[in-house]
Order: structure tokens, then C-alpha cells, then sequence
């Protein structure tokens, strides 16, 4: 439970349900965000599950006997009625074992997080685990699809159901009204391009065609700059392109400034966000156009979305905001041009921000995420007590 977009998403959801009058627990083996967990009122269980890509495979096998007791003991004292596991193999191997064991029902949610290794997608797709969770949740249809296409009969199709990424809108208008304290703040500058990600090695592509388009913005807007926001492994290889970009452009078109608590603030002062997933959807809904930039290539052979307008709404939201869909591969040309259209044109901006923000509280409002996730968690724990029944 470290700062990441699915974390993120997992915390939001639970703030939600507590409003709705549940009681929840996460289960996970730690991170930055167990302080925000416990003030939400939600209790936390810690699982000492090591990653096999963080680790060895080894330690990450040997600790499963231990999460799972520590999954049914919570199971038991909580009284849980229904398990929810996320994306990755580990808390979804223990989550199904529990609830075997438990005689619980369990709802598995998928993200983009299991396209990120493509053996990752393959083990989960042939383990059996999703057919044994009474819904998946798919959070696009590509995913589902991808999923499902070749084991899924049309009876498994109505164990799944399509619920996109929330936003939490009450904390959005919340950020726009904190006064932003940046120490790189610049008075000459007139127009922000934005990137926010972890800079990991598989998003560094992507990171560098942002920074690497810094200079072709520069020809056409001197005033602009290019903002890197966030942390990660690659985080000095990042600073040192910036660095390299900025003797070349003579000034600090560039600008890294590792990672940033409240990101929503730094979005609503920006003119354009460049990004992906999460980050695209806020970004919308702090009403700023976005430019989808991603780094998992898709089907069609492309992993650059371009602008996100009300013609290819459905087709961005369809992937997740990934960019999948495209058959263009991200460069720093493409970047360059879609963000200069955007600052060339303020009335336009305005026009694509004032849409984004509708389609989030229609689409990604947490309020109404949660509600879907009511039934769906209702409906299993129905499905489960008949079954218990016959």
C-alpha cells in the first residue's frame, strides 16, 4: 500500500463503502499509506508476502502458508462477507485459498497492473483462480476481453462486469482551493506541460518522450516548461535527461521534481497533463485537457492516445486511458505536436476540460463506483448463502 495508482484506488473505494455504512479491511503487507488507511476508520491487516519481482520467487512461495493463516483468522474474527483481491497473483492465490477454506465469497478486480508482464497475465488466465471468484471485475473492456476471449463461455461472461477508475470529486475541488507552494515556481513561465508517474523502468519510455519534447514546444512557446512529478528507480537517469535537455534549450524547459504529496494541487495548476491511466482521469476531472501518452504497447501495435476529445472518448476510456488502442508508438514528434495544438488555442483547452469534467462525474464519480461495487459485493454474498442452501 505504497503512493500508486491502484493503491490509490483501493483506499478512495473503502472511504466510500465506510460512508455507506460497511465495515472494511485491507489486507496488505504494508507501505506509505497504513497511517491514511487507519485515520479512514478501516482496519489493517499485515500480510508479510514478499513480491517474486521484488524478491526471490522462493520467499515469496515460503510466505504464503503464513498470509493465508493470517487471511482466515481475519476472515473469522472480522466476520468478513466477502473478500475482494486486486490484480496481482499473490493476494489473489491467498484471497481464493481463504475463501475456499472460509466457504466466503470472493470478487477479484483486474487492472492494468496484469499487463504489465505478459507471463503474469498468462499464469492468472490458466490457474484457474478467476473462474473460482464468484465476479471479476474488469476496469475496461480490453481487459475483460483480453481475459476472457478464448476460456470464458457465455455463463462465465456474467460472472464479469466492466467498473472503470474512480475519482474522488469532493477531493478534487478540495485541492483547487490550496495555495500551491512550489519551490521551482518561475514567473516567466506562461504555459505548464504536466507528467505524473512512478519513474519506473517500464514507464521510462514513456517519461522520456515527454522530456525529449520539451524542446520542439520550446520553438513554438519559449515561455513553456515541462514538469516530471514523481519517484522511482530510474529517478537520477530521469534528472540527468532533464539536465541534458536543459543545456541544449539553454534555459529550464525541464523541471523534476521528485515525488509530490499532493498531486491534485499541482494538476490544477497546470495547463496540459500528459499521462495515462489514473492520472488521465484526474487530470479530467480537475478540467484540464489531456494528452495520452502510454508505455504497455497494445494490440494495434501503438501505445501514444493523443488527445482525449469528445469524438474518441469511448475508445480511450474503452483502454483505460492507456493509449492502447492507437496504432501509433509514442515519440517525442507526437507529444510535442498534440501539446503545442493545445497551447496554441486556450479557448479550446477550456472547451476539452469543461467535457473532461463532465464525463468523470458521469463515468468515474466514487460515489457512483461505489454503489456499483454495493451490488456487486450484495450479489455475491446472495449467490454464496443460496449455494450454502441447496
Amino acid at each position: 500500500m505504497d503512493t500508486g495508482g491502484t493503491q490509490k484506488e483501493i483506499l478512495g473505494l473503502c472511504r466510500e463503502l465506510r460512508k455507506l455504512g460497511h465495515h472494511l479491511w485491507i489486507a496488505s503487507n504494508g507501505g506509505s499509506l497504513i497511517a491514511e488507511i487507519r485515520n479512514a476508520g478501516i482496519r489493517h491487516c499485515a500480510l508479510p508476502y514478499r513480491s517474486g519481482r521484488r524478491g526471490f520467487l522462493p520467499l515469496a512461495v515460503m510466505s504464503l502458508p503464513l498470509c493465508l493463516y493470517r487471511t482466515i483468522r481475519t476472515i473469522k474474527l472480522g466476520r468478513i462477507d466477502v473478500v475482494h483481491a486486486y490484480t496481482y497473483l499473490l493476494p489473489m492465490t491467498i484471497a481464493s485459498l481463504a475463501c475456499r477454506i472460509c466457504r466466503v465469497p470472493l470478487v477479484i478486480t483486474l487492472n492494468d497492473g496484469i499487463l504489465e508482464h505478459q507471463a503474469m497475465l498468462s499464469i492468472v488466465k490458466s490457474s484457474g483462480i478467476l473462474e473460482k471468484a464468484d465476479t471479476v471485475v474488469f476496469i475496461s473492456a480490453e481487459i475483460r476481453n483480453m481475459t476472457c476471449d478464448r476460456r470464458h463461455n457465455g455463463d462465465d461472461r456474467d460472472r464479469t462486469i466492466v467498473i472503470p477508475n474512480m475519482v474522488d470529486l469532493e477531493e478534487v475541488d478540495a485541492a483547487k482551493d490550496r495555495t500551491l507552494a512550489e519551490p521551482d515556481s518561475d514567473s516567466r513561465c506562461s504555459s505548464t506541460i504536466l507528467w505524473v508517474s512512478r519513474l519506473t523502468p517500464d514507464k521510462i519510455d514513456a517519461v522520456v518522450s515527454v522530456i525529449k519534447s520539451a524542446p520542439a514546444i520550446r520553438q513554438r512557446f519559449p515561455r513553456a516548461r515541462v514538469i516530471i512529478v514523481g519517484h522511482g528507480l530510474r529517478h537520477n537517469q530521469v534528472l540527468e535527461l532533464a539536465k541534458e535537455v536543459n543545456r541544449r534549450v539553454g534555459d529550464r524547459a525541464v523541471i523534476v521534481t521528485g515525488f509530490v504529496k499532493d498531486v491534485l494541487s499541482v494538476i490544477w495548476s497546470s495547463d496540459v497533463v500528459v499521462g495515462m491511466g489514473k492520472v488521465a482521469i484526474e487530470a479530467m476531472a480537475c478540467a484540464k485537457p489531456v494528452v495520452v501518452v502510454g508505455h504497455i504497447v497494445g494490440r494495434s501495435g501503438g501505445n501514444f492516445g493523443g488527445l482525449v476529445t469528445k469524438e474518441n472518448i469511448r475508445d480511450h476510456q474503452s483502454c483505460n486511458y492507456s493509449g492502447r488502442g492507437s496504432r501509433l508508438i509514442s515519440t517525442p514528434n507526437l507529444v510535442s505536436g498534440a501539446c503545442t495544438t493545445l497551447l496554441a488555442n486556450k479557448e479550446y483547452r477550456k472547451m476539452l476540460g469543461q467535457f473532461g469534467r463532465e464525463h468523470v462525474e458521469q463515468v468515474h464519480d466514487s460515489r457512483k463506483i461505489a454503489k456499483q461495487l454495493e451490488h456487486v459485493y450484495a450479489c455475491a454474498v446472495r449467490g454464496a448463502r443460496q449455494a450454502r442452501m441447496r
